[in-house]
């Protein structure tokens, strides 16, 4: 690793609120994939920091994308991350931009399946997402051409289970579901109402994300920031009509809210027993294309799991 050389592309592929994601090549080896970097100026590190403490925690599972290290090059923090080539799961649920592009419920449980194996990882942990959607979601090709690979991604906002966003801002003002963190849209109504950070809150965003895989559409449709925050927090995700039973009882234990009963909203651990996964996830099986039949290439970078890689010179002058 510390003789490699990588030229990073001068054109981001990607940027979000505190980075920006370019791709780096290798000059030396031609054969070698590519990987993706997230950059941003170290005086605004500090995000970006906190993302690569994370992924550190949670190296090692296959549905988390693999930081391979981090890197200071002219005055700019660098995370060395997995390059998915097959983009990010909105891509897939929208094909060429098109909308109503309804996913058949054998797939939405297989990708599901894969999001559940991530989030157990994540919460095991004692993480919350925080910012789970399709976006962050990144799709990586296989062996099997009809079959994607699903690894979450983007921890910027992620959370320690319990974190509550009014003491950590230390402002004197209550917290305002106006200023949430991460996406709206995906945001749980308990998450709006108390600003804390729980793991079923991730749940109701996964819930939020099959609806979307099955309609073709996003789960809310709103005209004003005001009347999506009532609905998310007075209303469920439109539930559809024509699928299974199954699929209904799964989004049915996603969006469940208090004054549904005295149950609570089921665990990742417990949606993965769900007979809607584990129905779809035994015909895959049956038919060759379960989960062990997905495979990636091999990481472009070797690490050692007790050592960052970090070298001053890994990345050549533009």
């Amino acid at each position: 690793m510390k003789n490699s050389k990588w030229r990073k592309e001068t054109s981001p592929i990607g940027s979000g609120t505190h980075a920006e994601v370019y791709l780096a090549v290798p000059v030396d080896d031609v054969n070698s994939s590519m990987i993706a970097v997230k950059s941003t100026h170290i005086e605004y590190a500090y995000n970006l920091q906190r993302e690569a403490e994370i992924l550190r925690q949670l190296r090692g599972c296959p549905h988390v994308v693999q930081c391979f290290g981090d890197d200071v090059t002219d005055q700019y923090y660098n995370l060395l991350l997995e390059y998915a080539p097959a983009g990010s799961l909105d891509r897939l649920i929208y094909p060429r931009g098109r909308w109503d592009c309804k996913m058949a419920e054998s797939d939405v449980a297989f990708y599901a399946y894969q999001i559940l194996k991530g989030l157990l990882h994540l919460h095991d942990k004692g993480f919350v997402h925080s910012d789970l959607k399709p976006e962050n979601i990144l799709v990586f090709p296989t062996i099997r051409e009809s079959k994607f690979l699903l690894k979450l991604a983007d921890f910027g906002v992620s959370r320690r289970a319990g974190k509550n966003d009014f003491d950590e801002d230390d402002d004197d003002e209550p917290f305002c579901p106006h200023h949430c963190r991460g996406s709206l849209v995906f945001a749980s109504p308990e998450y709006l109402s108390s600003g804390i950070h729980r793991t079923l809150d991730d749940i109701w965003s996964l819930g939020c994300i099959v609806v979307e895989m099955l309609m073709g559409q996003p789960p809310w449709l709103c005209e004003s920031t005001n009347d999506l925050i009532f609905q998310i927090k007075y209303e469920k995700p439109e539930i559809p009509e024509d699928i299974s039973s199954g699929a209904k009882d799964f989004l049915n234990k996603c969006f469940y809210k208090k004054e549904d009963g005295d149950d609570e909203r089921w665990t990742a651990r417990m949606l993965l027993k769900h007979r809607f996964v584990q129905d779809n996830m035994d015909a895959q099986s049956r038919y060759g294309g379960g989960i062990s039949m997905l495979s990636c290439p091999n990481n472009p970078l070797s690490y050692d799991d007790n050592q960052w890689v970090s070298t001053k010179d890994l990345f050549l002058p533009i």
